[in-house]
């Protein structure tokens, strides 16, 4: 832990670099959720979104497996 705090002060910039490099991916993947879920919800709006109550794909796997 001493050797990252020590690290963290003598290299701030490749610190925030990387900090920054890390939380991209997260944030991607947030942002991709939110634009396909604002899509069902405009689908929805427009009475055009078709939901399917079957069983879930992946219990017909398992049944297949068994």
């Amino acid at each position: 832990m001493a050797a990252l705090l020590e690290r963290l002060e003598t290299e701030p910039q490749t610190t925030t670099a990387t900090m920054a490099h890390e939380l991209r991916t997260p944030l991607a993947v947030l942002q991709a959720r939110l634009a396909e879920d604002l899509r069902h919800l405009s689908l929805a709006d427009a009475g055009k979104l078709n939901l399917s109550f079957g069983p879930p794909v992946r219990a017909k796997r398992v049944r297949l497996l068994i």
